[in-house]
């Protein structure tokens, strides 16, 4: 007596099944790949496997994660993000060196509009991939590394280049900075302190927004005098310069009430140390 899972005539056996679907083949040797690159001891078989079915970092044993030559094969078709995340260690096993074609590489693709576009890059991730590339080391861990003048620069070229990304919305904005000395503290994890990610915010909008009004608020709120022709780093000097008393986040608010200014939105930036 056949049982209800067994095979009838009429259906196909499985390697009946994964001829039909080309596919389900594609799948097998995929994963057949995977499982060899599991356990490579050495680049010379590793290498081709990553060329051949596209294998990522994650694909790649621990004890090869400081081959030069595993580390040029996954630059080769490396997407944006994870050359972002990946600039330090292939900085510190000397791949993406001062001069080298590696560096010019990476530069290059950092300055090729299309890609940031299709890449997605926000420009605050572009913002730390530089704060922490060019200092030669991470927020964690012990890895150390030689920055590559080409890619700092390269960084710093794909940060503004990323505002053109951004689609601009036509409203009405005003901007709130809290400018208090806790501003001046780390975002954990980041890279960044508190400061330097609402500027870099702001001059986002400078030069996306045209009807824009940024404030400089702590207990008493003045306008602040940044615009879109400046650099992040012109802009966080004046921003620097501002120093007043206790935090009051309402402060814009009140201010565009005050001084009859119409706004669609408000963005108020703060580390939330406030005391009203």
């Amino acid at each position: 007596v056949k049982g209800s899972f067994d095979r009838t005539e009429s259906e196909p056996s499985a390697l009946e099944a994964e001829a039909a679907d080309p596919g389900a083949c594609e799948v097998k040797e995929f994963l057949g790949a995977v499982e060899v690159a599991k356990v490579a001891q050495d680049a010379a078989t590793l290498v081709p496997l990553l060329r051949q079915f596209g294998l990522a970092r994650e694909h790649v044993p621990t004890p090869l994660l400081n081959s030069v030559e595993v580390w040029a094969t996954l630059l080769e078709k490396m997407p944006m993000t994870a050359m972002l995340r990946s600039l330090g260690k292939m900085s510190a096993i000397g791949l993406v060196a001062p001069e080298s074609e590696a560096a010019l590489t990476v530069a290059s693709r950092l300055t090729d509009i299309a890609a940031l576009r299709g890449a997605r890059v926000h420009p605050i991730s572009l913002l730390v991939a530089l704060k922490t590339y060019a200092a030669g080391h991470g927020d964690k861990g012990s890895l150390r590394w030689q920055a590559a003048p080409e890619v700092v620069e390269a960084l710093n070229e794909a940060f503004y280049l990323s505002f053109s990304l951004v689609e601009p919305t036509g409203q009405r904005i005003v901007i709130g900075l809290d400018v208090s000395g806790s501003m001046s503290a780390a975002i954990p994890g980041l890279n960044l302190s508190c400061r330097d990610a609402s500027t870099a915010m702001t001059m986002l909008a400078l030069r996306t927004e045209p009807n824009t009004h940024v404030l400089a608020f702590e207990k008493t709120v003045v306008p602040l005098a940044i615009d879109a022709s400046m650099s992040l780093e012109e802009a966080t000097r004046v921003v620097n310069s501002r120093r007043f008393g206790s935090t009051d986040c309402a402060g814009p608010m009140l201010w565009a009430t005050e001084n009859n200014v119409k706004a669609d939105c408000f963005f108020v930036y703060t580390d939330s140390e406030t005391n009203s």
